[in-house]
C-alpha cells in the first residue's frame, strides 16, 4: 500500500512514543451528541515495534448498527483483530482513513462505508519500543514503569483528550482489560468518576466499539513495523512480527546481533527477556560483549544467574578505580 494512514505516518515521525487524534466526525457534535468509546490495544507481546493503542468512538445511537443483526445493521463485520485475516483488517480500518469510496462497490456499501465515516471517529498511541524498553529498566526497581502502568496511563491520556479536549459528550467507555478488570476498573472510576466504564476480558470481541478500535490499533501497529522494517532493514531482511514464534523475527535476531548495541532501538524492545537472553545469557555464541553496570559495583543484594552475590563474586576492590565495598559504605 503506497499510501499510508495518518495513524502511521504520526508513528513514523518518531522514535518515541506518539499520539494521532482523528477530526470528530460530522455526525457528532462535541458539546450535545451522547458517544460511546471503546478501547482496545495491539502488540503488548512482540519484541519489535510499538505497542498501539486506540480509543475509538462513536455516536450512542450509531453503536447498535455494527453487527447486532437488526434491520439497521451494516454488517462490517468487526471483531477481536486476532480473528480476522490481514486482508480483512486492512479492508475494515481503510474505510475509516481513506478518502475517497471504491466506485466499484454497490450503491448500498457506499452508502453504509459513508455512514461509517461520518460516525466513527478515534484516537491512537503508539508507545514506542524505546519507550518501552527506558520505562521497564529503570534504576533502581522501585522506580520502573512496567507495562501495565504504561498501559492504564495512555488509557486515561486518550480519554482525556477525547472529554477534555475534544469536548465530547461520553456516557460510557469500554474497555479491553489490562490486568484484573475489577481493579482497572475502579482505577479509571477515580480518575473520571463523571464517566461510567465496563472493563473486561474479551471485549473486543463483546462490544461492537471495542471491535473498531482492536482494528485500528492492529492495523497500525502492523503497518507501522512493516514501513520500519523498509526503513531501517535490507529489503532481503525480515523482522516478521516480532512474536517470538514468528520464524522470521527468530532469525532476525540470530543473525543480526551487533556485539554492543544488539539490534535497532528504534524498533527492539530490550527489557524482554527473550533480547536480553541473546546478549546476556550466550555472549560466546552471539560474539556479544559482556556489560559491568555501575549499578552492580554499588548494590547489595543483587544475584547472579547461577547464585551468589555480584557485588562480591566482582570482587571490586581489586580493580583500579572502582567502587570498593568499604568506600561504597562511606559515601
Amino acid at each position: 500500500m503506497d499510501q499510508l494512514p495518518e495513524t502511521v505516518n504520526k508513528l513514523l515521525s518518531s522514535s518515541h512514543t506518539e499520539t494521532y487524534v482523528s477530526p470528530i466526525p460530522v455526525g457528532i457534535n462535541e458539546s450535545t451528541t451522547p458517544v460511546v468509546v471503546g478501547v482496545d490495544e495491539a502488540g503488548r507481546g512482540p519484541i519489535f515495534g510499538s505497542m498501539v493503542y486506540s480509543a475509538a468512538y462513536m455516536p450512542e445511537s450509531f453503536a447498535n448498527c455494527l453487527n447486532t443483526g437488526d434491520e439497521e445493521d451494516l454488517k462490517f463485520g468487526f471483531d477481536d483483530s486476532k480473528k480476522l485475516t490481514d486482508i480483512k483488517r486492512d479492508e475494515l480500518f481503510g474505510y475509516l482513513w481513506k478518502q475517497d469510496i471504491d466506485e466499484n462497490f454497490d450503491e448500498d456499501k457506499q452508502q453504509s462505508i459513508q455512514k461509517l465515516k461520518e460516525n466513527v471517529g478515534y484516537v491512537i498511541t503508539g508507545i514506542s519500543a524505546r519507550d518501552i524498553s527506558s520505562g521497564m529498566s529503570k534504576y533502581p526497581p522501585t522506580e520502573i514503569y512496567n507495562l501495565n502502568e504504561q498501559a492504564h496511563d495512555t488509557t486515561m491520556e486518550m480519554i482525556r483528550i477525547l472529554k477534555e479536549d475534544k469536548q465530547l459528550n461520553i456516557k460510557h467507555v469500554f474497555i479491553d482489560t489490562v490486568g484484573p478488570p475489577i481493579s482497572y476498573q475502579q482505577k479509571l472510576e477515580m480518575k473520571f468518576p463523571d464517566l461510567k466504564f465496563t472493563v473486561s476480558k474479551k471485549a473486543d470481541s463483546i462490544y461492537p466499539i471495542v471491535s473498531v478500535a482492536s482494528v485500528i490499533a492492529k492495523v497500525t501497529r502492523d503497518m507501522h513495523l512493516k514501513e520500519l522494517n523498509k526503513i531501517y532493514l535490507r529489503e532481503d531482511i525480515k523482522l516478521g512480527s516480532g512474536y517470538p514464534s514468528d520464524p522470521n523475527t527468530v532469525k532476525y535476531l540470530r543473525e543480526n546481533v551487533t556485539p554492543l548495541i544488539g539490534w535497532n532501538p528504534v524498533f527492539t524492545r530490550f527489557s524482554w527477556n527473550t533480547t536480553n537472553n541473546y546478549l546476556v545469557d550466550n555472549n560466546d555464541k552471539y560474539g556479544t560483549l559482556e556489560i559491568k553496570w555501575e549499578d552492580d559495583y554499588i548494590t547489595t543484594g543483587r544475584k547472579r544467574k547461577n547464585g551468589g552475590d555480584i557485588i562480591k563474586a566482582m570482587n571490586p576492590s581489586k580493580y583500579d578505580g572502582m567502587l570498593t565495598l568499604s568506600s561504597f559504605y562511606d559515601i
